[in-house]
């Protein structure tokens, strides 16, 4: 990563509100700069959290009510196509951090997108291409999961750390615990993102997610 890079991550992560803002005024290029942003965090992602009742029913009484979808009870859900949606949900963790319980036992998957024939038509060489490495195994432990109800491995079906979604031709990671950090949080989207490029290109690289995990560290 170099510090071009770096600094835009860091501009992005810590304003998500006025980043468009300041790209334009720190950035001769700021086109550039959404394409660097684009490369570590893609756009059209999906997240699901897994937050609770009383968070949910809270959420549908307030003005971000428009900017998500009730999934069922005790789930909302948010697709992000644009970089300057992702401060809904930076609003929508400091209105769990400011007026709830936080949902200790709460969970987010992350939707990647999968722009690959090659998956799509075998599935079962997918499945073991990823489980052949420790690949999984070290994102459970980067994302300390508890592994409270996820199996740690990959498949095509429900109940999997990692799963290949045919309906919405997805990667679905399911094993990130809600987050009480925003910047956590899109340090662990740029993780799935970029493990999605390794396994679409069946190039999975321990040490270069290593180095990764390392530089966003230091942003």
């Amino acid at each position: 990563m170099t510090e071009f890079e770096r600094k835009v991550l860091r501009i992005f992560i810590h304003n998500p509100k006025t980043f468009p803002t300041l790209f334009n005024q720190m950035f001769k290029n700021p086109s550039y700069a959404y394409k660097i942003l684009n490369r570590y965090l893609p756009t059209d992602t999906g997240l699901e959290f897994e937050v609770g009742n009383e968070i949910v029913k809270g959420l549908f009484n307030t003005d971000l009510k428009k900017y998500f979808k009730r999934d069922s009870y005790f789930e909302v859900t948010k697709r992000v196509t644009k970089h300057k949606e992702y401060y809904h949900i930076y609003k929508l963790i400091e209105l769990i951090n400011t007026s709830y319980a936080f949902p200790k036992n709460g969970g987010i998957h992350i939707h990647t997108n999968v722009f690959s024939q090659r998956i799509k038509n075998n599935i079962g060489s997918f499945i073991r291409s990823v489980n052949s490495t420790k690949l999984i195994k070290r994102l459970a432990e980067y994302f300390k999961y508890t592994g409270t109800y996820n199996r740690l491995d990959a498949a095509s079906s429900k109940g999997h750390f990692l799963n290949f979604r045919s309906d919405f031709n997805t990667l679905e990671w399911r094993g990130i615990p809600m987050q009480s950090d925003f910047k956590q949080l899109i340090k662990y989207l740029i993780v799935c993102h970029y493990c999605t490029k390794m396994i679409i290109t069946e190039d999975i690289n321990l040490n270069r997610l290593e180095n990764l995990i390392s530089e966003l560290d230091l942003i």
